[in-house]
């Protein structure tokens, strides 16, 4: 794979050009079977209204989307994609999505 273009914080700067393989890399690591279908999600979620969800916009929308499930909740996502600050900025990042508005690191 060529450079991946990614703006100065690094995040990936153009939504199409996103890959699985391309998510791993921005991610910096393998994700797992757990992971996955949140980083679809989000992907959906960009698509539809052309804004990285915040966490609560995100739980609510995973809620909707897959009723049937137990709810996620910030500290499952804390869990899934753990590091310091909101794991919506790694979510993002490995989404191929703009940095949240909202978050602050």
């Amino acid at each position: 794979m060529s450079e991946i273009p990614l703006d100065n914080e690094g995040y990936l700067t153009q939504f199409s050009l996103w890959s699985s393989e391309m998510a791993e890399k921005l991610h910096g690591q393998s994700l797992s079977e757990a992971q996955w279908p949140i980083v679809r999600h989000a992907r959906a979620f960009y698509e539809q209204y052309q804004l990285s969800p915040s966490m609560k916009l995100f739980l609510a929308y995973l809620l909707e989307k897959d009723p049937q499930n137990p709810p996620l909740s910030v500290l499952s996502l804390k869990k899934l994609f753990p590091g310091a600050g909101s794991p919506m900025i790694r979510i993002a990042r490995a989404a191929g999505l703009p940095k949240p508005i909202n978050c602050i690191q």
